[in-house]
């Protein structure tokens, strides 16, 4: 049977669709703090978590300095549910004739609740459940003053109250227990919870038995005042409790753990020591599980998880846009390559491409690297590197003159002088680069020849082979002094 009933709104943590009712009465409500005027939509959201504990508060507020009211008659609204537990809307807590939004309630409501909670508490189940907590209770010689429906008075207000069973734990800590067996109306628990927290007590819901899947709204309203903590008492726990000596419930609640990239809510339970429950009398709660903290805590586990996540795959969507350019590079440059393209080529690959590299453009020392590679000129109108060579030394591109040789060596395509057309007077290949080796060697920075180390990254990633080279060199010998 159980299995048929679709669950209420606040069971369902990963709600998605909004919780406001379609049909309004009440379509906006005004902030009394701000005097803003909101959507009722707006304000109930798609989190149930959060729409339970508006609920809470609105009605906790309702009496004293209400958090809404109606932005035509000025009335306080409360936050209701639907008889389904589907969905939430706002409605008057009265219905003044004056307001378009006028309902057909005269009797006072209170009155209505009154009867219907106390005519619950008659019944034979809440009844025995009574008897089974003060049992109990009787079983643990921390617990005295130990009563059944005894009055509870507010000295402030001149309200009484008769709880379930109130007792004290270790002679001090006045407790107040309040069985829920039927449905117990929100006006109703938020009533008990303010009277014990003016009195100085603290008040403990317990329960039959708790699903957070199969239970009411009221139920709920009770299990997210406890931090999503539902407390249950049964013959089980009176069995260890009576032989331990100890006062022990069963806790209920929803953890909150990451399952991929979202959180889902396993339900836990686990029988406790009634010691262990934290109690919190500022704001009458009562919790084993501390789950807004571990809410807190795996959201931004996951959040930070998501963020590295997506970090990494905008990192891997960089890596293979920057290696399918490189492969492009490698695929379309060519000996006569456009100044432009081959600058636009580039960008795709380097943030901040510098202007210059010495005394070459970006696109000059890739030709420079690509003739290195092949063996034959790009870019450059001559008809075999050892002119280029020559070229680069003769010059004014002495400061490219030891990456071109770097790079000859490490593509295995050095050059040599051609006896044929070397004029007599003209100095060796050989001789150059010892020329320009000792000058490098001996005045380091000073020197001519030494390298314009600008494009040093254009070489790392688009020739790998000649910048090793190059590196291992300049470590070696302390060329560039870093």
């Amino acid at each position: 049977m159980l299995d048929t009933i679709k669950p209420r709104f606040a069971a369902d943590f990963n709600s998605s669709h909004n919780l406001c009712c379609k049909e309004l009465s009440v379509d906006e409500v005004m902030v009394v703090v701000s005097g803003k005027i909101l959507k009722s939509r707006h304000v109930i959201g798609n989190k149930a978590r959060r729409a339970m504990k508006l609920r809470i508060r609105v009605k906790s507020k309702i009496n004293s300095k209400p958090l809404f009211i109606c932005p035509v008659c000025k009335v306080p609204l409360s936050l209701r549910t639907m008889k389904n537990g589907q969905f939430l809307y706002f409605a008057h807590i009265m219905d003044p004739h004056n307001c378009p939004r006028n309902a057909d309630k005269t009797e006072k409501r209170s009155e209505i609740l009154a009867a219907k909670y106390n005519g619950a508490k008659e019944s034979d189940a809440h009844k025995n459940m009574k008897t089974l907590v003060k049992k109990s209770l009787e079983q643990d010689s921390s617990f005295s003053d130990t009563w059944e429906e005894t009055s509870w008075k507010d000295e402030t207000l001149g309200k009484i109250r008769r709880p379930d069973i109130q007792t004290r734990f270790k002679e001090t800590e006045r407790i107040a227990i309040e069985v829920q067996i039927s449905t117990t109306f929100l006006d109703v628990i938020v009533g008990r919870v303010e009277h014990y927290k003016r009195t100085c007590g603290f008040l403990l819901w317990i329960f039959k038995e708790f699903g957070r899947m199969t239970a009411r709204m009221m139920e709920h309203d009770v299990f997210n005042i406890n931090n999503c903590n539902a407390f249950v008492v049964d013959r089980e726990t009176l069995k260890i409790s009576t032989e331990r000596g100890r006062f022990h419930l069963r806790c209920i609640w929803a953890e909150p753990v990451i399952d991929g990239d979202k959180i889902i809510y396993i339900d836990r339970e686990e029988i406790i020591p009634f010691e262990q429950i934290h109690r919190n009398k500022a704001k009458q709660e009562a919790y084993y599980f501390d789950y807004d903290g571990n809410y807190a805590r795996v959201h931004e586990e996951l959040k930070d998880r998501l963020a590295r996540k997506a970090q990494e795959e905008a990192l891997e969507r960089m890596a293979k846009a920057k290696a399918e350019a490189i492969a492009r590079i490698h695929r379309e440059w060519n000996r006569e390559m456009d100044k432009t393209k081959g600058s636009n080529l580039l960008s795709a690959i380097f943030e901040g491409l510098p202007s210059r590299i010495g005394p070459l453009t970006p696109v000059e020392y890739v030709n420079l690297l690509m003739s290195a590679k092949t063996g034959v000129p790009y870019g450059w109108h001559f008809d075999s590197n050892l002119q280029l060579f020559k070229q680069v030394y003769s010059y004014t591109q002495k400061s490219v003159f030891f990456i071109l040789c770097c790079a000859l060596s490490a593509y295995g395509n050095m050059v040599e002088d051609n006896p044929e057309k070397k004029m007599p007077e003209e100095k060796t290949v050989e001789w150059k680069k010892k020329e320009a080796w000792k000058s490098l060697t001996t005045l380091g920075k000073g020197s001519q020849f030494f390298p314009a180390r600008e494009g040093e990254e254009i070489m790392r990633v688009l020739f790998p082979q000649a910048y090793e080279k190059y590196m291992g060199i300049c470590r070696k010998y302390h060329i560039l002094n870093d």
